[in-house]
This record gives structure tokens, sequence and C-alpha cells, in this order.
């Protein structure tokens, strides 16, 4: 499953024709759900692969509402602080905020979707973390940035008792100065 995710992460990355129409006849051929189930699989460099090729595959408008929809109550609990992120490791962890990060970004239903799925407070203890690394707690800190486009997050973070200068400050790009790019996870994303 690994080597399928991996071929397919390849052939829809980047904007080139071939990689348009892979995107689409993966959806028509209802690899997306496919792919979406293996989310919840025990090995972790599955899940890695699994998460990257959805990310790709979200780059199309109609291929992010279907992964949305379906994909990220599924991504959520693989997430440090989730129910199932026991075995994660951090490039597996920082692939699955970038497939967030993807789905969210301009995408209302999206960001929605992941509030709806209580991903918010996990996402914003991981910006607060000492346990993980620098690239991780960044990730964490770009998609906190990208869904407070939304007052969707702020709503949640103020129901559970986080005070305005506390969010205002997860959402203010991270706060630190990292002097790198996320990498999707060792994996290339033109």
């Amino acid at each position: 499953m690994e080597a399928a995710a991996g071929a397919i992460q390849n052939l829809t990355a980047c904007n080139w024709k071939w990689a348009v129409y892979q995107r689409h006849l993966i959806r028509k051929a209802n690899g997306l759900t496919l792919l979406i189930e293996h989310l919840n699989h025990a090995h972790d460099t599955v899940v890695r692969s699994v998460s990257t090729a959805l990310r790709n595959l979200s780059i199309d408008e109609t291929n992010k509402e279907i992964i949305g929809q379906y994909g990220i109550e599924g991504i959520i609990p693989r997430i440090p602080y989730g129910q199932n992120s026991l075995g994660i490791s951090e490039s597996t962890t920082i692939s699955l905020l970038c497939t967030l990060m993807e789905l969210c970004i301009d995408n209302y239903n999206n960001t929605s979707t992941f509030r709806d799925c209580n991903g918010i407070t996990p996402i914003a203890r991981l910006t607060q973390s000492k346990e993980h690394t620098p690239k991780v707690v960044y990730a964490a800190h770009k998609l906190c940035s990208i869904i407070s486009e939304y007052k969707v997050a702020k709503s949640v973070l103020k129901q559970e008792g986080w005070d305005s200068r506390e969010y205002l400050r997860l959402f203010s790009e991270g706060g630190h100065n990292y002097n790198f790019e996320l990498s999707h996870a060792g994996t290339h994303h033109p």
C-alpha cells in the first residue's frame, strides 16, 4: 500500500497536464475513498504516503471538497493529542499537518469540518508543545494561521477557555522565527 500511495503521490504532484488528468482519474475510480480508508493503517510509513498522496490530490478543487468531507475526520485522530496518534513519527505528523493545510486553505467548508471533528484544540495544544520538534510546532502554527481566516477557530478556543491573548499568539504565524520551510515530510511538491 505504501508503494501504491507513493506512486499516486508522485503522479499527482504539481500542475502538469498528466498530474491534472491523474487527479481526475483517481477520483472517478473511487481512489480517494480507498486512500482515506488507509489513514488508519497500522504502519506509519503507509499513513505518511497516503497523507501526502491525499495532499497532492487535493490540489484539484473537487477532490479537495471530497477529501475534506470524508478525510479530515480520519486525519485528526492521527495527529499528536488525537485518539489514534500512537506510533506516528515526526515526518508523518508533518505530512498530516500539511495535508490539513492544503484542505483548509481558502476553503470554509473544510475548515468547518475541521472544527466539527474537534481538530482545533489538538492543533492549538501542539503549537504550545515542548515535546515535539520545532518543525512539527511550526507546521501546527502554519495550520493555525490558515484556519484563523475564519471565525470558527477563534470561537471554539474561546468556548474551551482560551483567552484572546493566547489564541492571538497561536494565529500569529507561529511566534517563532524558524529558518526552514516545511519539506512536506521529505517529499517534493513542486
